[in-house]
């Protein structure tokens, strides 16, 4: 077995570095592509969600149109019940 020279000795950090970092940037690699995928998740759930919302507000401006609608009928039903017993006893009057 032959000693290890400088030369080599340094050639073997070197190569042990280049290793070291190319690991670490596949580890770093492997990392950001799980980010984004958690990100496009991220993202699509949040899209699902502001759809279910705009619907869930579109819903609500129905129904309160309808109930708000509602009430105007009935109070235009109690008007006209009044107006209608008024109007009868003026002709039941005879004037």
């Amino acid at each position: 077995m032959e000693p290890i020279t400088l030369s080599g000795f340094i050639l073997a950090l070197i190569i042990a570095g280049l290793n070291f970092r190319t690991k670490r940037g596949d580890i770093w690699k492997d990392e950001a592509e799980a980010q984004k995928a958690r990100a496009d998740r991220l993202e699509s759930d949040f899209n699902d969600l502001r759809a279910r919302v705009e619907k869930l507000e579109s819903e609500n401006a129905y129904l309160r149109d309808l109930a708000t609608s509602h009430k105007a009928i009935e109070e235009l039903a109690v008007a006209v019940a009044a107006n209608h017993v008024a109007v009868m006893r003026v002709l039941e009057s005879g004037n």
